[in-house]
């Protein structure tokens, strides 16, 4: 309904990536697979809902400095939300989902864990939910010890969004938020166009690899 928004956004090529994520199981359908499971219409489509949408809302509230620094708090909140269901279903499992709906079809994919169990909630599987929860505590530290942060309760919401980071063990989301720690450290120390250049060498590094 807010279209004085809507119409302000212009896209650029910036979006065309997501874009093309959104749309390849539909060119992935017309040009390689002949019956694929699901349809490539009902995979884009569901792609555009949960991906595209999204990114959608994102770059139309949340561009320039205002909107993404709104956007990093947010991210840092939404991690302490989990915190309920994190505390449950670290200690039995996961049932959060159970107990709304049906029982979840991936409440057991990956959810053991070397102490205890990952949560779950109302993620898609245990491995999203490592992800997510990885991502927020990085954006809750960065908020907690940025220089524009001048209410130290956001260092007590980091701490706990990255203690429910470490138990939920997911080794590939901790990496990741290891990983984006360094990136956010050298692009304060060094100019961006070496910045650009060292994450080229690395990603062909790894890709050689």
């Amino acid at each position: 309904f807010d279209r004085a928004s809507l119409r302000a956004f212009r896209p650029s090529w910036f979006d065309a990536a997501l874009l093309l994520w959104c749309a390849w199981p539909l060119l992935q359908s017309l040009l390689f697979v002949s019956e694929p499971r699901p349809a490539g219409a009902v995979a884009s489509l569901y792609l555009f809902g949960t991906w595209g949408l999204t990114w959608c809302i994102g770059r139309v509230y949340c561009s320039g400095g205002e909107g993404l620094s709104a956007l990093a708090r947010a991210l840092a909140l939404s991690g302490l939300a989990c915190l309920p269901f994190a505390l449950a279903e670290g200690l039995a499992g996961a049932q959060t989902y159970g107990w709304f709906f049906e029982p979840h079809p991936f409440r057991e994919d990956g959810d053991e864990r070397y102490l205890g169990w990952r949560p779950l909630g109302f993620f898609e599987n245990g491995n999203q939910y490592g992800l997510w929860i990885s991502l927020c505590a990085l954006v809750a530290v960065w908020v907690a010890w940025s220089r524009d942060a001048t209410d130290r309760r956001w260092r007590v919401v980091a701490g706990a969004v990255l203690a429910m980071a470490l138990a939920a063990q997911s080794i590939g989301g901790l990496m990741l938020a290891s990983l984006g720690a360094l990136v956010l450290w050298l692009s304060s120390r060094l100019r961006a166009r070496h910045l650009v250049m060292a994450a080229l060498t690395a990603a062909v590094a790894v890709s050689a690899v």
